[in-house]
């Protein structure tokens, strides 16, 4: 599989994800205290759609030969480095 194949089928998984949140954007702060299952599928739904972003973000760094990141938070720093330079 190559790299845009990579990073499409991420774009499409992150699109579910934030399908699914934009779903939920009108729920209150109260029911989210009250509703543990719901809280908890949001959540999930949020650390898919990030895991999903540094997937992608990683596919990038390594097809185009950048410098390997050493956490998450590198490969932000990564890519904003190579975005301005």
């Amino acid at each position: 599989m190559d790299k845009n194949e990579k990073i499409s089928r991420k774009i499409k998984s992150m699109k579910k994800y934030v399908d699914f949140l934009r779903s939920y954007k009108s729920v209150t702060e109260e029911r989210l205290e009250d509703d543990y299952e719901l809280r908890s599928a949001i959540e999930r739904n949020f650390h898919l759609a990030i895991e999903s972003a540094l997937d992608i973000g990683e596919i990038i760094i390594s097809a185009e030969g950048f410098e390997k990141p050493e956490d998450y938070r590198s490969v932000i720093l990564i890519l904003e480095s190579r975005r301005t330079s």
